[in-house]
């Protein structure tokens, strides 16, 4: 089953300080089409200072679809990354998440993340982090426990057929895929602005039944709204 969700992250730089409960308050209020919400954590105090109200956990156990984005930290075998992924782990089941996903270039040793009892992805990065596929393709291989959380923005910031290209190569071991159109500064822009030939490319994505997150660069009540029915269209096959 395909489910639509959006990532808190898209109002990071929007509502200092960054407070995960009151963008889920902000975004409730909004009455989205949508399934959940991925909580995105970008640095290791946003996870220290998160404080999730009764009645936002409630809303989140409601929901047929959770995930959770890590912190882009260091996850290595040590006492700091123990703490993290155990203080991780309280918050996937406090909201019922069903899967996180990691940026692999963070992840200094894989095996950390093995008996985590999370669903665990590593997502496919934009050119700059220079990762190439056949990384992934490796790593995939040697952990057969991990999956590929498919970005479809960082994939066309090399080209789109290379989200034709990882949709082939990993398309049984993708749980999730972030979607946003990539403009031509490589920013993640608004699924309606997409442009056909890029909407043609991941035509291939909706083959998939998994978790489609919404990762925009968005903040205003009205593009908010016009991107969550835009997506829910796009994934309906109505666009």
């Amino acid at each position: 089953m395909k489910y639509l969700t959006f990532s808190t992250g898209n109002l990071y730089k929007e509502m200092p300080p960054y407070d995960i409960d009151g963008c889920i308050s902000f975004l409730r209020g909004l009455d989205l089409d949508i399934d959940g919400y991925m909580l995105s954590l970008m640095v290791y105090d946003d996870l220290n200072v998160l404080k999730l109200s009764d009645s936002t956990l409630k809303y989140l156990n409601g929901m047929r679809f959770n995930s959770i984005h890590a912190p882009v930290v260091d996850f290595s075998r040590d006492e700091k990354t123990r703490v993290l992924l155990n203080q991780l782990k309280e918050l996937y089941d406090d909201v019922g998440a069903k899967q996180i996903v990691f940026h692999p270039y963070r992840i200094k040793d894989s095996s950390v993340l093995k008996d985590i009892r999370m669903k665990c992805a590593i997502e496919f990065m934009r050119p700059q982090k220079n990762i190439e596929l056949r990384y992934y393709d490796s790593l995939l291989k040697k952990h057969k426990w991990l999956y590929f959380a498919q970005d479809i923005c960082h994939a066309a910031q090399f080209s789109n057929d290379s989200i034709k290209k990882a949709f082939s190569m990993f398309k049984d071991r993708t749980s999730q895929v972030h979607i946003s159109f990539a403009d031509k500064g490589g920013f993640h822009r608004p699924m309606y602005e997409a442009d056909r030939d890029f909407l043609d490319a991941a035509e291939c994505m909706k083959n998939l039944e998994v978790e489609f997150c919404i990762e925009a660069n968005i903040s205003k009540p009205e593009e908010i709204k016009k991107e969550a029915a835009f997506c829910r269209k796009w994934l309906n096959n109505e666009v």
